[in-house]
Formats: C-alpha cells, structure tokens, sequence
C-alpha cells in the first residue's frame, strides 16, 4: 500500500467516523429539544401516552487559576433531563437509558422495531473493532518479518514493512474512533424509540430549530 493510497483509506475512515457520529449528535439535540418544545407549549398532554417530565440539573464547578493557584473561581452551568414517569410500572426513566426504554416498549411494535436497530448498530460496531484490531495485529505481523536488522533491504521489503506500519496505524486510529463514536452512535436509538412513542417516525432529514423555539428553550430554563 503506498503512502498516497493509505492516506485516501485513512481520510476515508475518519470522514465515514465523522459522519456517523454527526448525524447521531443532530439527531439526539433535535430529540431533546422537540421534547423540551413539547413540555414549553404543554403539548405533552395525550390521552393514551405516559407523561414525561423536565427536571433542571445545576452543577458548580470551582477551579483556581494559575499561575497562583491562590483564587478559585466557580463556574456554574446547568442541563434539563427528560424523565419519562411510567405510571403503571411506577418506574422513572432518563429518554436515553435504553435497557429502560426498551422494558418499557417492550409489547410495543415500536420496541421490537428500534431494539432490532440497536442490534444492528452493535454488530456493526463489533465488525468496525474486530476490523481494527486484526489491522493491527496484521501491521504487527509485516513489520515483525520485513522490518528486521538487514542493513540492506530490497524494495519489496521496504515496501511490505511500510504496508505494515501504515496497517498499524490505521487500525489504531480506526479502533480509537471507533471506541468514541460507540457511545454517541448508540445513544439516539432509544431516543428515536421514545419520539416515535410520542409524536411519530423521526423524520429522515433532521429540521431545524427555529429562532424563536431556541428562545422557548432558554425561557424554560429560566423558569426553573
């Protein structure tokens, strides 16, 4: 593999990592921001579906500055979380625990229809590490037989023992990408299984949040 094409297959990987984790980050916001909309214009109010409530977390964070370390400084920052209230079950559950949601939804089509998803996703994701790790295990390899202490290598050598080394590389950086997008690419499948719950299918194409919701957003944070 030459060094031309092994930054085409690197770029690659990284791009379709980037993608996946991207469209899953939009999807999540959007969730929690149509459910926080919901709560705002008390549309959350059906006959024949669980309520769900908005529950304001604070955090204060104190740090000294350097390069004194003599003054603390606290930070303050706050989060909603969305809880949906079973109230047959008389269980509370965060929008994204997905072993609760899908509990929940489980003698629902709904439940068999995103937990199936979840599946796939997982799989997927096993194949993308397995992948990664033979990569390495593989570049190790090559590198072990061709890169030895021959002082004076033929062409065919040099080229396998860089194949190598470009197979460990990419294995690792496909491997630690992997292992961050894993969480952000599971999380918005019980999400999309709650949203279905609630106000249908989520659209393929994800909208956008208006001007003026976004201020609905920042006026029930307020409230609290």
């Amino acid at each position: 593999m030459t060094r031309k094409y092994f930054k085409i297959f690197l770029l690659a990987i990284v791009l379709l990592n980037l993608f996946a984790s991207c469209k899953s980050i939009r999807q999540s916001s959007y969730i929690e921001k149509r459910f926080l909309l919901a709560k705002v214009n008390d549309s959350v109010i059906i006959k024949d579906k669980m309520p769900y409530e908005a529950v304001l977390v604070k955090y204060v964070e104190s740090g000294y500055s350097l390069p004194t370390f003599k003054s603390a400084k606290s930070t303050k920052w706050s989060s909603i979380d969305i809880t949906i209230y079973d109230t047959v079950n008389n269980n509370r559950f965060a929008l994204d625990d997905r072993k609760a949601v899908f509990e929940f939804l489980k003698k629902d089509t709904l439940g068999i229809q995103y937990v199936n998803e979840f599946k796939r996703k997982k799989t997927t994701q096993k194949i993308h590490r397995y992948t990664s790790i033979a990569a390495m295990i593989s570049g190790i390899f090559i590198m072990s037989k061709y890169g030895g202490d021959d002082s004076n290598p033929t062409k065919q050598e040099i080229r396998m023992g860089n194949t190598g080394g470009y197979l460990l590389t990419a294995g690792f950086l496909n491997w630690i990408g992997g292992a961050f997008g894993r969480a952000v690419n599971r999380r918005p499948v019980p999400m999309k299984a709650m949203y279905h719950y609630y106000f249908g299918p989520l659209p393929k194409k994800i909208p956008r949040v208006s001007r003026a919701e976004k201020k609905q957003i920042i006026k029930l944070f307020k409230s609290f």
